[in-house]
Order: C-alpha cells, then sequence, then structure tokens
C-alpha cells in the first residue's frame, strides 16, 4: 500500500509499503521519513489492531524523522477489522504467538 507524503514536523513521511514477514506471512506497515534523522521505532498496536489511531501516531513519529514498522498481530485471524470491531481482538491469538510474532518482525 502506497500513499502520498503526510506532512507534519519537520520531515515528510510516507507510507511506503505493507509487507509480509518471512516465515510467519505476518502484515506488517512501514512509515519512512524523509530525511531519516531519528531511531527506529517498532510500534506495537493496542487490542484491536492498527486502528486509525496508530496510523496517526506512526505517522507522527515519521514526519519527526523516525522510521516506523508496525506489524498487524491480528494478521494470524484475517488481519485488523477496517471497521474497528470488539469482536476481533487481540486476545484471540495465545501470547507466546504475539511473542514470536514480534521476534520475527524484529530479526
Amino acid at each position: 500500500m502506497t500513499q502520498g507524503p503526510v506532512r507534519a514536523g519537520s520531515a515528510v513521511a510516507r507510507v511506503d509499503r505493507r509487507v509480509a514477514v518471512p516465515g510467519t506471512g505476518l502484515p506488517v506497515v512501514e512509515y519512512r521519513p524523509d530525511p531519516t534523522t531519528g531511531v527506529p521505532v517498532l510500534l506495537i498496536h493496542e487490542n484491536r489492531g492498527l486502528v486509525r489511531s496508530m496510523h496517526d501516531i506512526a505517522s507522527a513519529l515519521a514526519s519527526h524523522g523516525h522510521p516506523v514498522v508496525m506489524p498487524d498481530l491480528l494478521g494470524r485471524v484475517g488481519g485488523t477489522d477496517p471497521q474497528g470491531s470488539p469482536d476481533t481482538t487481540t486476545r484471540v491469538i495465545p501470547t507466546p504467538t504475539h511473542v514470536d510474532d514480534l521476534v520475527a518482525v524484529y530479526d
């Protein structure tokens, strides 16, 4: 998924791509700033997944120079519900699976 620039702060941030983590298929969204001046951030969403507010936070961080990686920890059960339904939450996936997914993203 590629979107146009998002302006805030001193940098221009883009959602560069939506990729899958090799070996897990877990979807990941990347925000890349231009220029990159800050430390990379692994942004972990709340229980309802990658809702709009998570994208807003990622965009704000990237607009200040931080590359941001956001895994969709609900990817194993179809991904984040675009409507933010409380029926699809991280509770349906065992905690050790989340840990394994985050380690795979980090690697």
